[in-house]
């Protein structure tokens, strides 16, 4: 980096002699070696983000298997209500079909299907 050169009619100080000319600063920088360090972490923050990771762990475990309800039966969610065992056979029954690529036969069969058991459980005009 260059130096401003002084503009006062002083002259400057024997302590502070500068290179007279920019091919000297020049020289002087091109022979000085340029130390790039590499960022070195703090244990501190290894061991906040390891903190971070068991505690965002923790809290999923604790919301899918602590909190929510147990799933119940047919029988037990009444007409209306909503049974996830029975959404399981649901799906199961539409994955047994195989697969169903858009515009195949076996996407109409699905649909078929789909209706039919969506008769069985609704009631029509409801």
């Amino acid at each position: 980096m260059r130096r401003r050169t002084e503009i006062s009619s002083e002259k400057p100080s024997s302590a502070s002699q500068e290179p007279s000319s920019e091919s000297e600063i020049d020289q002087k920088d091109a022979g000085a070696k340029v130390r790039v360090n590499s960022p070195r972490r703090s244990p501190f923050v290894f061991l906040t983000l390891f903190a971070l990771i068991v505690y965002s762990s923790w809290s999923v475990y604790q919301h899918q298997f602590q909190s929510l309800p147990a799933p119940i039966t047919a029988e037990q969610a009444g007409k209306r209500g909503f049974s996830e065992i029975e959404a399981l056979k649901h799906v199961q029954a539409l994955t047994d079909l195989g697969p169903h690529p858009v515009g195949s036969d076996a996407l109409d069969l699905v649909f078929e299907v789909h209706n039919s058991i969506h008769m069985l459980y609704c009631t029509p005009g409801v």
